[in-house]
């Protein structure tokens, strides 16, 4: 999946998880680092506990966003473990952490947390709220979804947020073998227990 992002971008993405976990998908939305971070800080940050050790590496990562972007690290570094009230440069720093924990799957686990805070304060908003959210923010992402479902679905928004928001990943434990392929590791799923299980979720 991310071979296919870097090469074909949303479209190819699309594509490459309908063929094989048989979903058909057609919209995509993606962002990268600034992006996301701009977009934190537009909603006012989030809140996210952070541990000793994954400030430390954290702010590695600030240190590196901000000198890109010609910010002083001084006024983002984190202090220590703890909750903090997390600007966007200090929430996509925590997304990035990989070497603390459970290695890949801890940070995919990371970026679901991220994305769930931001789900549960857009809560929060009203509907002429979220409008005024999404045009701030639409400049940031790229996406294939039409103008007029956008609208649709921000007037449904309200609705939407009292379902239950539900994490995952793909692979499943105990459904996928390990090759190596030039050198890196390549998950590779148990096809049919993963596409029936993943149906399973979704419908």
């Amino acid at each position: 999946l991310n071979a296919a992002h870097a090469n074909g971008a949303g479209p190819l993405l699309v594509k490459t998880v309908t063929q094989n976990y048989k979903i058909q998908v057609d919209r995509y939305a993606s962002v990268d680092f600034e992006s996301l971070s701009d977009i934190i800080d537009k909603m006012g940050g989030i809140e996210l506990t952070i541990s000793d050790k994954e400030v430390t590496v954290a702010n590695n990562y600030i240190r590196e966003m901000c000198n890109l972007r010609e910010l002083n690290p001084e006024d983002y570094l984190l202090s220590g473990g703890g909750t903090y009230s997390c600007s966007g440069i200090q929430a996509v720093a925590y997304a990035r952490i990989r070497y603390v924990g459970n290695a890949d799957y801890q940070r995919t686990e990371r970026q679901r947390t991220v994305l769930t805070k931001m789900m549960e304060k857009m809560k929060d908003l009203s509907v002429t709220e979220l409008y005024d959210f999404a045009q701030a923010v639409l400049p940031l992402v790229t996406h294939n979804i039409p103008e007029s479902e956008m609208w649709t679905m921000l007037a449904k928004a309200p609705a939407l947020f009292q379902y239950d928001l539900v994490k995952d990943r793909i692979p499943y434990d105990k459904m996928y073998h390990v090759i190596y392929v030039k050198g890196q590791d390549m998950l590779v799923p148990d096809w049919e227990a993963t596409v029936r299980k993943l149906k399973e979720t979704l419908y």
